[in-house]
This record gives C-alpha cells, sequence and structure tokens, in this order.
C-alpha cells in the first residue's frame, strides 16, 4: 500500500541513474563524522550499563583515566562504523529494490523483509569489531590489551566463534531498529516540515530539518532498543576464552545483579538518548547532504 508520506525517499530508489552506490557513499560519510563526534557519549554509556553507575560516578571513573584513555577503543567503531552505515543504507536500497519491482511509493513488506536482511548483513562485519571495541572500553582489560590489532590477534587462538559473541542480539537489534528509521524517515521530515513550513527552505534550513529529524527518530528508537544493548554488552564484555553466555542467561544475570538495588537495568540511557540524538542526527544529515552532492 503507498503512503503519500513516505514517497520521498522511497520513491527515489527506483531512480536506477540516481542511486547506483551512492547510498553506500553516503552512509559511509556520514557514519565516520558520527563516530568522532559521538564517541566520548557512547564510552559514557558504556561504562554506565555495564557497572550500573551513574553520570557522576562514571564522568569520574573517565577523568581518573584521563584524557589519554578517553578515545580508547575509538579504532574498531571509527573502522566499522562508516562500513556498517555504508551498509545498512547500501543493502537496505538493494535488497527494497529487488523486493519491490514496481517504480511507485512504498511496500511496507518489501521495507520489512529489505530491514532484516539489511541487519543480518551489518551484524555479520559489525560484531568481531564490537566485541573488540566492549574489551577495550572496559577498564579492567587495560593493561591486558594494547589495541584494536593486539585484541584481534590474541582473539585468534580461540577461533570464529570467540569474534562473534554476541552476534544473535546483534541481529534481533539491527533488524527491527533499521525498519523502523527507514519506514518512519519520510512520515517524520514530511511532520516535521509541516511544522517548520513558515521557515526558510535554504540548503542551510534543510539540513537542520534533515538533522532534527533523524535525531528525533533515531533516539526514539534507541531507547526502545536500549535493553537489547545493555544484554549485547553484557554478553560481549566477557573474556575471551571463558564460557559463552546466551541471551537468556545475560538478562537473567543482570535481573539478578541490578533488581533491589540503586544499579538500573537501564543504567546508561540518558547518555544513550544524547549519544543517538547526536548520532542519528549527523547520519541523517550528512548521508542526505552527500547524496545532493553525488547527484
Amino acid at each position: 500500500m503507498i503512503n503519500d508520506n513516505q514517497r520521498d525517499y522511497h520513491h527515489d530508489l527506483h531512480d536506477k541513474s540516481k542511486f547506483i552506490g551512492s547510498e553506500y557513499l553516503c552512509g559511509m560519510g556520514a557514519g565516520l563524522l558520527s563516530v568522532i563526534v559521538t564517541f566520548p557519549v557512547n564510552k559514557l554509556m558504556f561504562r554506565q550499563s555495564v557497572w550500573g553507575f551513574d553520570v557522576v560516578s562514571a564522568i569520574r571513573q573517565l577523568r581518573i583515566e584521563g584524557i589519554g584513555y578517553l578515545y580508547r577503543g575509538i579504532g574498531p567503531p571509527l573502522f566499522v562504523k562508516p562500513l556498517t552505515s555504508s551498509l545498512m543504507f547500501g543493502t537496505y536500497n538493494q535488497f527494497y529494490r529487488m523486493l519491490w519491482m514496481k517504480n511507485d511509493g512504498y511496500n511496507l513488506q518489501a521495507s520489512l523483509i529489505a530491514s532484516l536482511l539489511s541487519g543480518a548483513t551489518e551484524a555479520l562485519v559489525s560484531t568481531p569489531f564490537e566485541r573488540v571495541q566492549m574489551i577495550l572500553q572496559d577498564g579492567r582489560f587495560n593493561n591486558q590489551y594494547t589495541n584494536m590489532f593486539d585484541t584481534f590477534y590474541q582473539i585468534r587462538r580461540y577461533g570464529i566463534q570467540e569474534y562473534y559473541r554476541g552476534f544473535r542480539i546483534t541481529v534481533l537489534r539491527n533488524g527491527p531498529s533499521t525498519f523502523l528509521y527507514f519506514c518512519s524517515l519520510d512520515y517524520c521530515e514530511q511532520r516535521l516540515s509541516n511544522e517548520l513550513s513558515s521557515l526558510s527552505t535554504t540548503k542551510h534550513h534543510q539540513f537542520v530539518r534533515k538533522f532534527i529529524t533523524g535525531a528525533l527518530l533515531g533516539a526514539t528508537i534507541s531507547t526502545l532498543i536500549y535493553p537489547l544493548n545493555v544484554i549485547r554488552t553484557r554478553i560481549q564484555i566477557q573474556p575471551i576464552g571463558t564460557k559463552h553466555m546466551t541471551i537468556r542467561t545475560a538478562f537473567e544475570q543482570l535481573l539478578m545483579e541490578r533488581i533491589g538495588t540503586e544499579r538500573s537495568l537501564v543504567a546508561g540511557i540518558h547518555a544513550n538518548l544524547v549519544r543517538s540524538f547526536l548520532h542519528w542526527g549527523c547520519l541523517t544529515a550528512i548521508s542526505d547532504l552527500i547524496r545532493n552532492k553525488i547527484n
């Protein structure tokens, strides 16, 4: 069923002369810049979700470690986030085209399947890097692993399964979040445009509108799936070579540790909200800017 509010992005997906390969480049450039902007907030959120710290305690811990460790662990996301953002935009575009051959409008079923396939593809690439990132961001391992390459090297002795701790929960997170983002993007922008119709339509205002749309949408989605990220983090911070933890075990362990204490199961959600607002705002606005330059 075609929804007029969703025509802009999905209608243009069928313009093959306009979108050949460009979605991969848009995602890559936007992903790179968003990592640099949001990494300190992401690290703060990580410390809160792992240990259940409040914001003040997490900031104090990072200050004790010093500025030299603030960007420790940025290697994996700096490498993989542009790649996964590229895959998210590019593979969704390609899968959607394959599933919905008509050159008009939006199809919900095609969008859902394309999102699930895109999310699984992204997880195949991102999970090993997220595993390494979790280890490097955990202060317990500061003296055990030097950098991204050293961590990858030490993990290899335990086989490919060690790289893919948390793969299932990553797929479970990626698919629905990708679907919610793409199926809601044009609708949300249309609503925002109606609210801001009295403002100028210059390129600067268009950039701001895209940023606000992506930021609000991404922050909402990330908040909804935040418990999945907490479970994924618990699975991926396990020491190398230890028994693999299932999703159910991780969830039950978190419940037992935190219920009845001051530490919340969603500790770090406020930092996640800030990070998601910045990340998805940058991703949406910058990808649109690059798309316009390419086309």
